[in-house]
């Protein structure tokens, strides 16, 4: 319940209810005869436009931001790993080369074959 994307939403509607109750109370101002009725209401409608632009975007960044600090951690992890595989591969002292393996299976092929043939 106290997932951030709730609180944006309780705080849009108090927003929306703020500017409806505002609009209202700036059309009662010049119904009776304010002449500073509009200026407020522009005022009203730019404070409104101006919160909804950066909450907006804030929002969007604050996805991204999250988004990219995912990313280094699973980038971090993967070059942990990488690491520990490469020296794993480094360490590995006196392995055998595998073509002398094959040398080895070619030699008794040979041999096998010139027993076949009688010459061994």
């Amino acid at each position: 319940m106290n997932d951030p994307k709730s609180k944006s939403k309780k705080l849009d509607v108090f927003i929306i209810i703020f500017s409806f109750a505002s609009i209202i109370g700036t059309f009662f101002i010049e119904l009776f005869g304010a002449e500073s009725g509009f200026i407020v209401f522009a005022v009203i409608i730019g404070v409104v436009l101006i919160y909804t632009f950066f909450s907006f975007y804030k929002d969007m960044f604050k996805d991204k931001f999250q988004e990219i600090e995912e990313n280094i951690k699973n980038i971090s992890q993967i070059n942990e790993r990488l690491t520990v595989m490469e020296d794993k591969i480094n360490s590995k002292k006196g392995a055998i080369d595998p073509r002398w393996f094959f040398i080895v299976i070619l030699i008794l092929l040979l041999i096998i074959y010139l027993r076949t043939v009688g010459l061994i």
